[in-house]
């Protein structure tokens, strides 16, 4: 998801109430027939928004008189597929009509590779590397052109356990379904980073660093759907819903340099770091999504859907203090954890029982 590859900052599916039913009499018996305990689950494909990945070399314009920039900034969007699903029950009695219950979960599965160069084309162009622990271990002056290449992987896994209680209200052939949920989960986003340098000298080098980032959220959140009948058999339906997570990211990371003379495979300098770090945080938590439902008998319907869902706390890595490009060793701010603002999207479809 473009990355929650979660990705979550974190990705929630909402509003996954079947919206089933053509009349008020038929919906009713068409969402609880029986014993009043149905179950739904969605498949979906996910593009999940990830905060921007700028470790490894940087660069100085001409006379190290400008600002210092990363060479290959990376914006990851990871796409992969989710499967989210619940259980349902309704209750003797509550507000409004048809209340009930869900216990259900997701798990998401996301991936993305990116690469890119960076060619340095003005001499007296400023180059240094700081490693994850914010030491400045390499500095250079480029004489024209001098050659970056990256690569950059990203693996996004999250999961997440909710429960839900909503009821409906019905104004003419409209159905308004308000809910309240509570819930809990992980996201998991692995990331490598590739990198050689190719200076005009025949000198090269090679920068390599793998990150692991954590996210754990609790939270609630406030939902709203609203269905209309189309016909007998299909009815369509827009949700949302909007929420609050308690969030905390941990960080994991490892790298190594080598630098090389030009010809010689065996480096003349090798370095490593380790570096962790964590961080709180209180997340803002926003989704919408559209539903067109078909429900050929009593007890079963299909569903297509497609939706966005938007996170202003996205759990992402903090570049480490500026380097100067030609400088001299020493250490400043190692690697951190930033929050950044994502959107993500989805679309699928899904299949509800009532038994």
């Amino acid at each position: 998801m473009s990355a929650i590859r979660y990705r979550l900052a974190v990705v929630v599916l909402a509003c996954n109430i079947a919206l089933v039913g053509v009349t008020e009499a038929q919906a009713q018996s068409t969402q609880y027939s029986g014993s009043g305990a149905y179950a739904w689950v969605d498949g979906s494909w996910q593009s999940i928004g990830l905060p921007t990945y700028d470790l490894g070399w940087r660069t100085q314009s001409p006379f190290m008189t400008g600002p210092i920039v990363v060479v290959n900034p990376v914006k990851p969007r990871v796409d992969g597929t989710g499967v989210n699903a619940a259980i349902g029950f309704k209750l003797p009695s509550g507000f409004g009509s048809n209340a009930r219950i869900e216990f259900g979960g997701s798990v998401i599965n996301a991936d993305d590779s990116e690469s890119g160069t960076f060619v340095a084309n003005a001499a007296n162009n400023g180059h240094g590397l700081q490693n994850v622990a914010g030491t400045n271990i390499f500095g250079n002056s480029c004489l024209a052109p001098c050659t970056f290449a990256s690569a950059l992987t990203t693996d996004y896994d999250s999961w997440q356990l909710n429960g839900k209680y909503a009821t409906d209200f019905r104004a003419g052939t409209l159905t308004w379904t308000p809910s309240v949920s509570i819930f809990g989960g992980r996201a998991d986003t692995s990331q490598d980073l590739t990198q050689r340098v190719l200076f005009t000298t025949g000198n090269s080098g090679t920068y390599n660093v793998n990150t692991e980032l954590h996210s754990n959220d609790i939270g609630a959140k406030l939902g709203l759907d609203v269905m209309a009948p189309i016909n007998r058999w299909v009815s369509a339906g827009l949700g949302g819903s909007i929420g609050l997570a308690h969030r905390r990211a941990d960080l994991d990371a490892d790298d190594s340099a080598a630098a090389f003379t030009a010809g010689n495979p065996v480096p003349f300098s090798t370095k490593t770091a380790f570096a962790t770090a964590s961080d709180t945080t209180t997340a803002f938590l926003a989704s919408a999504v559209a539903r067109l439902t078909l429900t050929p008998a009593n007890g079963w319907s299909l569903s297509a859907l497609a939706g966005l869902s938007f996170d202003n706390s996205v759990a992402g890595i903090q570049a480490p203090g500026t380097p100067n490009p030609v400088g001299t060793p020493g250490t400043t701010t190692p690697i951190g954890i930033k929050f950044q603002s994502e959107t993500s999207y989805f679309a699928g479809g899904s299949l509800r029982v009532n038994f």
